[in-house]
């Protein structure tokens, strides 16, 4: 092989390994907007369910007095507002938003893991681009003597 093929071939090279960096470099990018849109998500459903958690002491409301309601129906009712209905709003509340809390966080590291894979294979891409820059200008060196 003639040095001049030898150097269209590493430049060549050099156009596809500047393109996947390229590309790698643009998914990075993508992982990281969407790991902080993740994270923004996950920050307002926090504060939601901590709102919701709070909200929890409204279901006992309005407190019932002899001259409002009174009365067995009463007692009953205000048992079961006070221990099945606040409990189950409290699991629906702790259970289904940690589950989906849960989720976005597990989505945030694979996202993350992507980005830190794709930001090793970019930067082992900029080292052979180097390796490859040296090659190039001893070829151009090679033809021009």
């Amino acid at each position: 092989m003639s040095v001049l093929d030898s150097l269209n071939q590493s430049l060549a090279m050099k156009k596809s390994l500047h393109n996947s960096t390229s590309t790698l470099n643009n998914q990075i990018a993508q992982y990281n907007a969407d790991v902080e849109r993740l994270q923004t998500a996950q920050n307002k459903l926090e504060g939601k369910r901590n709102e919701l958690v709070a909200l929890a002491e409204s279901l006992k409301q309005p407190n019932f007095t002899p001259t409002n309601w009174h009365g067995s129906l009463a007692n009953e009712f205000d048992q079961f507002r006070n221990e099945q209905l606040r409990s189950e709003y409290l699991k629906l509340v702790n259970i289904r938003m940690s589950d989906v809390i849960n989720e976005i966080k597990k989505k945030i590291e694979n996202l993350e893991n992507l980005s830190a894979s794709a930001a090793m294979k970019s930067s082992s891409f900029s080292l052979q681009l180097d390796d490859l820059n040296r090659t190039i200008s001893r070829q151009r060196e090679e033809l021009t003597t």
